[in-house]
Order: C-alpha cells, then sequence, then structure tokens
C-alpha cells in the first residue's frame, strides 16, 4: 500500500481539488481519494489485500481513514459537523484575493497552504538542505514551503506535493533567486556543493526541468557567491 506520509498528502490534495472551501463527508473524500489511486495506477488490487481493516470488504478504506483522522489531528481539516468534513478555514486560499507579500531578498508569494504545513509536519519543520533548527520564540521550528516550480500564472506551477520542498528563509531565498541547480529529485547543487534533501522529496522531473531551465533569479544579485547554511 501507499506508504502514510504519502498518502496523507493525496488526501489533502484530493480534499482540496474535489471540495475547494466545500464541506464533504468522511465516505466522501474516502471514496475520492480511492478513484483518485486507482485512476492514476497508484493503488492497484494488490493492494486491496494489505489493508489494515479487518472487514475485507472495506479493502483499504481504513488506510485513508487514518489518514483523514492524521490530518484533523494536524488542524488541517476541521470538523463543522458531526462526520462533516472541510479544509481548514482559509487553507485553501483565494485565488481572487491578492496573496500577502513579506520583504526578503527578493519579494516572495506567502502560501501556507494546508498542504504546505502537512509537508512541514512530515519534515519535522526542519530544511530539507541544511537540516539546521530555526527555533521560534514559543520553541517551535519556522520553515518556508518553496514551490520548485512557481505558483503565479505565467509559470503554470501546482499546489501540490510534487512541487513542494521544505527550506529554511537563507535556502528559500536561494531557490528564489536561481541559484541551486537539481542534479536529480533529491540532490541539489548550490556553490559547488551538492546536498541531499531529506527527507527525500518527491517531486516531478517536469517541475526539476522548468526549474533548471527557468531560474528565476540572478546569481549577481548577491555578489556571485552567496552565503549558505553549513
Amino acid at each position: 500500500m501507499i506508504p502514510r506520509d504519502q498518502l496523507q498528502r493525496v488526501v489533502l490534495e484530493v480534499a482540496v481539488a474535489s471540495f475547494g472551501n466545500a464541506g464533504f463527508t468522511r465516505v466522501q473524500l474516502r471514496e475520492a481519494v480511492e478513484v483518485h489511486l486507482r485512476t492514476n495506477h497508484i493503488w492497484t488490487p494488490a493492494d486491496d489485500a494489505d489493508s489494515q481493516s479487518t472487514d475485507p470488504k472495506s479493502k483499504g478504506h481504513a488506510n485513508i481513514d487514518y489518514c483523514i483522522s492524521d490530518l484533523a489531528h494536524l488542524r488541517l481539516i476541521t470538523r463543522i459537523r458531526r462526520n462533516f468534513w472541510r479544509v481548514g478555514a482559509d487553507e485553501t486560499g483565494d485565488e481572487d484575493a491578492p496573496p500577502d507579500r513579506i520583504p526578503t531578498t527578493v519579494l516572495r508569494t506567502v502560501r501556507d497552504t494546508a498542504l504546505a504545513r502537512l509537508i512541514k509536519a512530515q519534515c519535522k519543520h526542519l530544511c530539507q538542505v541544511c537540516h539546521i533548527p530555526l527555533a521560534q520564540a514559543d520553541g517551535s521550528n519556522y520553515v518556508e514551503a518553496h514551490h520548485v516550480r512557481p505558483l503565479a500564472a505565467r509559470h503554470g506551477g501546482n499546489d501540490r506535493a510534487d512541487n513542494i520542498i521544505v527550506l529554511c528563509p537563507n535556502h528559500h531565498a536561494l531557490f528564489d533567486l536561481g541559484v541551486p541547480e537539481f542534479i536529480s529529485p533529491s540532490v541539489v547543487r548550490i556553490a559547488g556543493r551538492e546536498f541531499t534533501l531529506t527527507p527525500e522529496p518527491n517531486l516531478a522531473w517536469a517541475n526539476i526541468k522548468y526549474y533548471n531551465t527557468n531560474k528565476i533569479g540572478n546569481k549577481k544579485a548577491i555578489g556571485g557567491k552567496p552565503t549558505i547554511c553549513k
């Protein structure tokens, strides 16, 4: 069966894509996820026997149910009444309203979506490049979600797990400036040094190719040899 952390991402992606800001029942979401998995050949009949349910008729539904509970525990989906849910308030974003922007080395679009929060949690709120914790006043670690292929309409990027990596602010700025280069889906080269992204992301090759081919930034903006986390 599909690994649980990957299944969590699929469940959240399907919830946003299928229902948006509308509500849904657990059964509706579960069935939509199963259709997605089977249509994309991620979940095959061979996986049915691997269900954690004792009821053979439920097939792999138990696995999906567990992931729905996981997302509720992480407050990424919200119960609005008995057995009726929605993606957490303001988590899907309002495409008609301009997103907030914050000043950094470059001007970056801030989109802290439910999916981004889930991936941050799965990465234990550590940068996938340097793995250095950046503690906030409340003791939690601060990281940012970076979309490898930007979400701006002219780039055509999607808010999907196969387009997101988790980075500290320094490495996020470097990616925005187009400094790193992907050697493989899990290895990047920065200033002549190779870094392995851990945990290994599940990036789509199309997004990696787009990033490497259409780097947005200008290396000269930070002196050619940027200071990076070590």
